[in-house]
Parts: structure tokens; C-alpha cells; sequence
């Protein structure tokens, strides 16, 4: 088993869609999207306490405790859920409270 070094830097190529070549759309072709259609979603809400403060609404920049409490929230939900494929997980703040859905569809 190897390891990788992290993090790894994200290289960034912009290419007009008219210059797109043969490889390009045989990539493009393979690469599967989010699609959360059909998708159950359990939410998971976590009220912030008064001195706490999310700086946005990405998971990195809510406070420790929050982030303590979500993170064995997702793991009971798929400790209980095995029977569930989990697709994405999504955060927000809204009104002081910091959010995070499961999108989950039954395995097949």
C-alpha cells in the first residue's frame, strides 16, 4: 500500500469547449457528475452557542464542538444505515445553526 503525500496541489487548465480534442471528450465522457436526484436527505442541525461564530458555510470553518458533533452524527447515520449508499453530504448555516443533509439512496 503506498501513501501520498497531502495535501496535493490542484493544477487548473482553461480550454475553450471549441478546443476541446478527442481525448478531452473521451475524458469528459467518464467523468460522473453529483446527481442527487433521488436522493433521500436526513438533516442534521446543530445550534450554535452564543460566543461561537461560523465563519462560512464551509465544515472547515465551523467551530470544533459543532464540527465533533456532526462528524459522529454522519458516523451513527452510516453505522445504522447499511443498507444505505451515502452520495454527498452538504453543509449551510442559516439563523445561528449550522446544518449538514446526507443524500442517501438505498444500495442496489
Amino acid at each position: 500500500m503506498t501513501s501520498c503525500e497531502l495535501p496535493r496541489p490542484a493544477t487548473l487548465a482553461d480550454t475553450p469547449h471549441t478546443m476541446v480534442d478527442a481525448d478531452m471528450k473521451s475524458q469528459r465522457d467518464q467523468i460522473t457528475t453529483l446527481d442527487l436526484a433521488g436522493c433521500n436527505v436526513t438533516y442534521i442541525n446543530v445550534p450554535m452557542q452564543e460566543h461561537e461564530k461560523a465563519a462560512g458555510h464551509r465544515f472547515e470553518q465551523w467551530p470544533d464542538e459543532v464540527k465533533r458533533i456532526m462528524e459522529k452524527q454522519v458516523a451513527d447515520f452510516i453505522g445504522r444505515n447499511a443498507g444505505a449508499t451515502v452520495r454527498a453530504v452538504t453543509t449551510g448555516v442559516a439563523e445561528r445553526i449550522c446544518v449538514l443533509a446526507i443524500h442517501w439512496r438505498p444500495k442496489q
